[in-house]
């Protein structure tokens, strides 16, 4: 499998992660979904190649939004978003899943 999937398979927010910390994102669903909130995380397993076959599989006509959380540091791509960001992005345009909004949210594990 090249993605993962965790949390909420209907909610409206998708988060979508390069591989991490299994417990604490699961840790972390759980405290969300106590609150009653319903997200839904996608986690690439293997970031290349990227396969927007299996990436929009993951997708349904809930989806809203997607975060995408990467591991950047300031100033490291030169168009300002993160490949995973871009790829993301441009396994969208034209599909159905068009009319999401994604956001892109660097994470920097040094600040």
């Amino acid at each position: 499998r090249l993605f993962e999937e965790y949390g909420t398979k209907d909610a409206e927010l998708v988060v979508v992660v390069i591989l991490t910390n299994r417990e604490q994102l699961q840790s972390a669903l759980q405290e969300l979904s106590k609150a009653g909130k319903e997200i839904r995380v996608i986690l690439a397993r293997l970031y290349r190649p990227w396969s927007v076959k299996h990436f929009l599989a993951t997708l349904n006509d809930k989806v809203k939004h997607i975060a995408v959380i990467e591991q950047t540091q300031a100033g490291s791509f030169a168009s300002g978003f993160a490949p995973l960001f871009q790829d993301v992005v441009s396994s969208l345009v034209t599909t159905p899943y068009s009319h999401i909004n994604v956001t892109f949210h660097p994470w920097n594990q040094y600040s």
